[in-house]
């Protein structure tokens, strides 16, 4: 039976949620992107507290159909990296026209949202590419429950031109 998804859908196969709608067991129809360090990132790697920055899965580890991001709210954007948010726009690209991806994070209010914002506005003509601030505007129309933190706007508004697949060419797909 397929897993079913109550969460917000913002495009056709994407949805946002919060840690309520995180699960580990794996479904053909689904992909879920754990986009918090606790308690998924650290369920999936197998620690607590912390993880030593040289642990080959630090960033990320990427698990069949989920991928788990070491990624924590702040304030301060130098908790945010290229390497997440270009890891997770890989797997979605990968992923999502063969089955629903589902972005989460423990609230669905900053991170989760703010990496499905990146993907619409770097990968569809659904989200304006312009800048972050003119992506956040139309992201806002699809998910009014956008509420990020400073760090991670701070962060994305500093590096907006640089968040993209290497081998992304400038086109981008219909959603």
């Amino acid at each position: 039976m397929p897993h079913t998804i109550r969460v917000t859908r913002i495009a056709p196969n994407l949805s946002v949620g919060n840690q309520f709608h995180c699960f580990y067991n794996y479904s053909d129809d689904i992909a879920v992107i754990h986009v918090c360090q606790d308690p998924c990132h650290q369920h999936a790697v197998g620690y607590r507290n912390s993880l030593p920055t040289t642990h080959p899965n630090y960033w990320f580890l990427e698990d069949r159909n989920h991928l788990y991001l070491n990624i924590i709210n702040s304030d301060r954007p130098i908790f945010y990296t290229a390497t997440v948010f270009v890891k997770a726009l890989a797997f979605i690209r990968a992923q999502i026209d063969r089955r629903r991806v589902l972005i989460h994070s423990n609230e669905g209010l900053s991170r989760g949202p703010s990496v499905a914002l990146l993907y619409l506005a770097k990968m569809t003509d659904l989200v304006s590419d312009a800048s972050y601030d003119a992506a956040a505007a139309d992201f806002s129309n699809l998910y009014p429950q956008y509420q990020p933190q400073r760090g991670i706007v701070t962060y994305l508004r500093r590096e907006w031109e640089n968040l993209k697949l290497p081998s992304e060419n400038g086109s981008r797909q219909a959603p």
